[in-house]
């Protein structure tokens, strides 16, 4: 299916048959990177009981730089979307949540496998949350464009996942100015796009709430919570 022929209609539907595409599609893909990147394996600065920690952080920063081209392609090539994120529907976006969706797939269960499940819970919490909603908007064809909102935490998470990975190789001081800028950076883009893209999601998700089904609204509110806290919790660890 050529992507430029889907876009804004709200009539518009997407077969189902491509989410089973795109989100095996994606959890292969991020199988291959594991292998690549076990292949390379830590800088030698690396502690032995940080191995895991690199290549799960490693794998996390390339699907964010990946995740943030294709939502400014997104946003640039329909920019309508805002005009109404409940009902439109576009290939690319739809695409987009497939392949987010399979790799939190495929961490969740690198988390488990680990056994780093129960010590990163809000991390693998997250991920639950996120997989049940994306799915349900996927299989819905509803609420894609705030899939592609809400995916903009991943502007952020490039220099919050950059931030771990040069104090684990510890290439540079942490005064280098490429650690400074990186700081700088991961904070400022914290506050826009965790807090800034929940507070959005909160207020468009009160004043359309006679828009969503019932069970769907509280469930909704109730993620929301859970990434608030979430964020919380993330931002508290990366002040201290």
């Amino acid at each position: 299916m050529d992507i430029e022929s889907h876009g804004t209609n709200p009539a518009e539907h997407i077969e189902s048959k491509y989410i089973l595409y795109g989100v095996v599609s994606s959890f292969l893909f991020f199988q291959i990177v594991h292998k690549i990147v076990v292949s390379f394996g830590s800088p030698s600065a690396v502690r032995e009981s940080d191995h895991w920690k690199w290549k799960n952080i490693l794998i996390s920063w390339i699907h964010s730089v990946i995740c943030s081209l294709w939502i400014t392609y997104c946003c640039y090539t329909h920019p309508s979307m805002f005009d109404d994120l409940i009902t439109h529907i576009d290939m690319a976006s739809f695409l987009l949540a497939t392949f987010s969706t399979g790799y939190f797939i495929f961490d969740l269960i690198d988390y488990i496998q680990s056994g780093q499940a129960l010590k990163d819970w809000e991390v693998c919490l997250h991920h639950l949350v996120v997989i049940s909603i994306f799915s349900y908007h996927m299989a819905a064809n509803q609420c894609i464009g705030y899939t592609t909102f809400v995916l903009m935490v991943e502007y952020n998470s490039i220099f919050l996942h950059g931030r771990k990975l040069l104090k684990l190789a510890k290439k540079i001081s942490i005064d280098h100015w490429v650690f400074r800028c990186n700081s700088v950076l991961n904070v400022v883009t914290f506050v826009i796009f965790r807090f800034g893209v929940v507070l959005k999601v909160m207020v468009g998700t009160y004043n359309s709430k006679t828009r969503f089904p019932a069970l769907y609204y509280w469930c909704l509110v109730i993620s929301v919570l859970i990434m608030t806290i979430i964020n919380v919790v993330l931002f508290w660890r990366l002040l201290k």
